[in-house]
């Protein structure tokens, strides 16, 4: 008896919009250097390199959170979601 085939969801077409990181401004304003938060946070050298550069396409939750206590900030601090432009 042959298999059913599964349905597959289609991709909403909708525009996502796009993340915004401001993680690098966050650092800066900090007055600490990459090395000084890589020491307070655990996180490596080349991932707070990322994170100041914006070179990144995902963070991890636990990142986000370690950070949002270093700098006793909210997640809204860190990245913002900007909406797409309604085209008509």
């Amino acid at each position: 008896m042959p298999k059913a085939k599964k349905k597959t969801k289609r991709a909403d077409p909708r525009p996502l919009g796009k993340l915004v990181s401001y993680i690098g401004l966050e650092i800066k304003n900090s007055g600490l250097t990459g090395n000084e938060v890589a020491r307070r946070t655990g996180l490596s050298r080349q991932t707070i390199r990322k994170l100041r550069t914006g070179d990144f396409d995902s963070i991890h939750l636990g990142t986000l959170a370690v950070l949002c206590r270093e700098f006793d900030v909210e997640v809204g601090h860190l990245l913002r979601y900007i909406p797409p432009t309604s085209k008509k």
